[in-house]
This record gives C-alpha cells, structure tokens and sequence, in this order.
C-alpha cells in the first residue's frame, strides 16, 4: 500500500508540473491540497462502521443541499446583483446544458456512487482510487473541448498528449492497479 502511495504522489507531482528542486507550489496547487483536506476527512468520515447503514441517496442529497445553501450566499455576494446571477444561468441554454450534466454526471452520480460503494473500501484504498480522476480528466480532455466547442460555439481547443500526461497518468494507473492485485484484509461492513 505504501508503495501505490508513493506512485500516486509522484504521478500527481508530474501531472501538476510540480518543480521536485524547489518543490514551488503555485496557488492552485495549494486550493487543491485545502480541498484534499476536506476531501480526506469526507472518506475517513464514510469508514467508520457506525455510517455503514446509512442510506447512501439521502446522504448524498443531504450532502447537496447543505452545499446549496453554504454557496448561495457566497454566490449571491459576489454577483452585481440576483439579476446578473440568473443572467449567467439562462443566457445561454447550451451553458446551462453544460452546467447541469456537469452536476448531474460529473458531481451527483460520482459521489452517489462513492457515498454507496466506500463502505467496502479502506480509507487509504478508497483515497488512492479517487487519484485516478485527475488521469480521466487528462483524457476526457483531449477529446471533449473540442466536442463542446462545436456544439456551443465557444473556441475551446482539445489538450494535446504530452510525456508528461503519459508518464504521470501512468504511474497513477500503475498504483491503482497495484491496489487491485494486493491481498485484501478488509471484509465488507454491512
């Protein structure tokens, strides 16, 4: 497990860009790490036995709703006014599209699936699953702006592959499988 930890790390630190001389972390990088904090305390919270029944539907859109109301505010605060926040939701019906399949399939499906099938995971092998995300991304990247860019009209141009997208979407895949082929010590809470 350590090992798939240590390839992950660096699979991340390739994909990031990280500079390993000065390890210099820029500011998305840090964002990234708050995140992984709450992140982190989110999967440990799902390990423990006494959330093994809980109703992973009701958690999720328990989870959404105070979501929702945390951001609202924030939104609202930071718009010129209600007007210019509804403006930017229906003024186009192809962002709008965008913005609920968004949600829908990329937020409220993954953390259903996540917030039901993570009671059957340890913590740590739960963490480095969810590492293959930024791999997904790199790939759904080098097709699908352009896809979005014809159907909305917006010059969006695809990523192009790189050494260094192969090299650390690699070792992350390499970690991931590890994790698999290992033996198992953990027994399904139920």
């Amino acid at each position: 497990m350590l090992a798939c930890c240590a390839l992950v790390l660096a699979g991340i630190g390739v994909l990031a860009g990280l500079d390993w001389r000065t390890l210099r972390l820029g500011r998305g990088e840090w964002e990234t790490l708050g995140c992984s904090v709450f992140f982190t305390g989110q999967i440990l919270w799902l390990e423990r036995p006494r959330y093994a029944a809980n109703r992973p539907a009701h958690a999720t859109t328990v989870m959404f709703a105070v979501l929702a109301l945390v951001s609202a505010p924030l939104a609202l605060g930071r718009a010129a006014g209600a007007g210019q926040l509804a403006a930017a939701f229906v003024g186009s019906p192809e962002i709008l599209l965008l913005l609920l399949a968004l949600t829908g399939f990329c937020t409220l499906a993954t953390f259903s699936l996540m917030n039901h099938w993570q009671k059957y995971l340890e913590a740590t092998e739960a963490g480095l699953i969810y590492c293959i995300e930024p791999v997904w991304t790199s790939l759904m990247s080098l097709c699908l702006p352009g896809w979005l860019a014809m159907w909305t009209g917006i010059a969006y141009a695809n990523e192009v592959p790189t050494l260094k997208l192969l090299v650390g979407g690699g070792l992350i895949t390499l970690a991931n499988a590890g994790l698999q082929f290992s033996p198992r010590a953990v027994t399904p809470v139920r």
